[in-house]
């Protein structure tokens, strides 16, 4: 009965109708195609269909804004449904593999006398050991099914683009958590692209949560920082966001995006900016997020997201600069060449050495593989602290060849050991003489790695406290030049479980007390 013409047209009609069923109506088509496109220019063009449509329509520009907000959501629905057909094809042909049974139940046939099947298939329905021992065997073999077939999807190129589609649908939901209004409808939003441990850094506003819950409070916070705009009687969002770019790291599965925000701001976010007394201000600046999705259970939630925005723009605007202070190239662009035989007078930084914590990276242990990492956390300083001439030499000590620095406050990220040596001597260009004490402040398991499968990874978190000599290198606007100062940095570094040297380190500054001490806030 399970390999027979009817059991066939059965399964063939029972597909065709699921597949039918997954296809949604033809104005929902429309709707889906008008605004999943990715492209801006499809909105733009001027005999375009989206022109088109608003015409026979008759939408003014605000209900053509509404709508095109709706864009990320719509291109998630698609991806979804995208998603479901590649599903529906792979039970498509585990259903046609039904023809091999049938291959096989002839055999039998053929070996079986009519009597003996007939007393075979009497036995089995009448025998109630059958029906337990059957039952609990097709159990344990769905459940193997179902891994072969979530393995087969995840090996597949088809498999990895959607999930790409659904991490960039996820990261352009962020801004609209921050431009919704309504409290529900947040967050329905925030579940579809958050992950439910997710954790949220901003150096800036000194803000590190955790959850949902923490997200929703950070979006908040910035809510409440900016003016609540109207039109005519209806509240509309306090800020907008626009998007200038989104990129991929097919390595780590990571995202960065860039947006430009504008708004009102009341003078409510914490450092490194007083709360002005003034009215609000209308302010536009750049904001840059990192976003990680290390969950392979659910590759397309936001695992973590750390967030920086260009400080200095927002204080020039606000007026809380003494001057219209703008960043020289000193983090920018490459160091000159040294003249032959000319050698540059730098003071190496000092590190304190701690009792109990080794500042000088030791060996891949599995015993106690922590303990590896965080020597390497604390040799970064010493990374830092070496003379410019043979910093290349000893950062090899410490860093992975394919080592990555993010520098939180600028956006800025250097992907290879000799690209990180050049962010350090740039540094040091800018404070030739540092005294440095490093401390392991925490340390967090972080999800596993899409490139270090079934391996721990953990962040570990530094704090730098930095007594140094500020020559004028980093700001323009006749700010004084060789300034003793005091501050606090901080890093987040990822080792590889293999070697323990870093494969990835964010560094941030805590900016408020040096700017303060620099001249450069009011």
């Amino acid at each position: 009965q399970d390999h027979g013409r009817d059991r066939q047209k059965a399964i063939a009609f029972i597909a065709h109708g699921l597949v039918r069923l997954l296809q949604p109506a033809r104005v929902t088509k429309m709707y889906m195609h008008l605004l999943s496109q990715e492209d801006d220019d499809f909105y733009n063009e001027t005999n375009g269909l989206w022109r088109k449509a608003c015409k026979e329509l008759g939408l003014n520009e605000d209900q053509e804004n509404e709508l095109k907000k709706r864009r990320v959501q719509a291109q998630r629905i698609k991806t979804e449904l995208d998603y479901s057909h590649v599903k529906m094809l792979s039970i498509w042909k585990r259903l046609c593999r039904n023809k091999k049974l049938a291959d096989s139940i002839a055999e039998i046939n053929d070996i079986l006398k009519p009597k003996q099947l007939a007393s075979f298939t009497l036995w089995v329905y009448n025998n109630p050991a059958c029906k337990d021992i059957l039952n609990s065997l097709w159990e344990d073999l769905m459940k193997k099914w179902d891994v072969q077939i979530k393995q087969e999807l995840e090996a597949s190129s088809v498999y990895r683009s959607i999930y790409r589609r659904f991490q960039y649908a996820s990261a352009r939901m962020l801004p609209t958590l921050f431009t919704i209004l309504d409290e529900e409808e947040r967050n329905r939003t925030a579940k579809l692209c958050l992950h439910p441990k997710i954790s949220i850094i901003d150096p800036n506003n000194g803000a590190d949560l955790s959850g949902v819950n923490g997200v929703l409070k950070y979006c908040r916070m910035i809510d409440h920082a900016f003016l609540q705009n109207k039109k005519g009687n209806k509240k509309v969002s306090s800020i907008t966001a626009k998007e200038t770019y989104i990129k991929h790291d097919e390595e780590d599965s990571k995202i960065t995006g860039s947006w430009r925000i504008t708004g009102n701001y009341k003078g409510k976010l914490r450092n490194p900016m007083a709360s002005p007394e003034s009215p609000a201000s209308s302010v536009s600046f750049n904001v840059v997020a990192d976003f990680a999705f290390g969950d392979k259970n659910c590759p397309e939630l936001i695992t973590e997201i750390v967030i920086s925005f260009d400080a200095l723009e927002l204080m020039n605007q606000l007026g809380l600069a003494n001057k219209n202070l703008k960043a020289l190239p000193a983090l920018t662009e490459l160091p000159p060449p040294l003249d032959q035989g000319k050698n540059v007078e730098s003071k190496d930084m000092e590190v304190e050495e701690k009792e109990g914590i080794s500042v000088i990276p030791i060996a891949m242990t599995s015993d106690d593989p922590v303990k590896c990492y965080e020597s390497y956390a604390l040799s970064l300083a010493s990374v830092f602290a070496t003379d410019v001439n043979v910093v290349l030499k000893k950062a090899a000590e410490v860093l992975d060849p394919k080592c990555e620095f993010h520098d939180v406050y600028s956006g800025l990220s250097y992907v290879g050991i000799e690209k990180c040596c050049e962010y350090i001597k740039r540094l040091r260009r800018v404070f030739p003489t540092m005294n440095v004490t490093p401390r392991v402040a925490s340390r967090v398991l972080l999800p596993p790695s899409n490139k270090f499968k079934d391996k721990e990874m953990y962040r570990i978190e530094c704090k730098w406290n930095v007594k140094a000599v500020y020559n004028g290198k980093l700001l323009s606007g006749g700010l004084e030049s060789d300034k003793e100062c005091e501050y606090e940095g901080i890093t987040h570094t990822e080792s590889s479980p293999l070697t323990g040297k870093i494969i990835r380190a964010d560094l941030i500054l805590v900016a408020q007390d040096l700017m303060h001490q620099l001249g450069i806030l009011k």
